[in-house]
């Protein structure tokens, strides 16, 4: 079973992983990241050092796919986001120590591409279905 992660990242590291060009992160190892798990990516800012909580919960990273969510926390408007899934998580060991903190985990990404329905209710608000006869 794999589990939703939802992390923060920088400008200019979010267009870099956004567009595929920078296909791993480096984190802190203090969550049980597995490959096959899901990353929402919420962007931040430029000059954003505001830390701000967000949550499968809460759903603000869901605010640029529905307006309602906006409307009742517009302190979190518009965050850009996207989800990537995890294809491989390297910890630190004896020969990664040279390398990777202490703490630390490197995460191999792959970004995950929206569905055309998924573009259509960002878009629109909702699903759009048409009945063939």
């Amino acid at each position: 079973m794999s589990t939703d992660h939802y992390l923060k990242l920088d400008h200019p590291w979010f267009g870099r992983v956004r567009s595929g060009e920078k296909r791993a992160e480096v984190r802190k190892h203090d969550r049980d990241y597995q490959a096959g798990d899901n990353i929402t990516f919420v962007g931040r800012r430029p000059g954003d050092r505001t830390d701000y909580e967000f949550s499968q919960s809460n759903a603000s990273y869901l605010l640029d796919r529905d307006p309602d969510l906006a409307e009742e926390n517009p302190e979190h408007v518009r965050r850009p986001n996207f989800t990537a899934r995890i294809t491989h998580v390297m910890v630190r060991t004896e020969t990664t120590a040279n390398f990777l903190p202490e703490g630390y985990c490197l995460l191999s990404i792959e970004v995950l591409q929206p569905t055309p329905e998924e573009i259509l209710r960002a878009a629109f608000g909702s699903s759009s279905t048409t009945e063939e006869s």
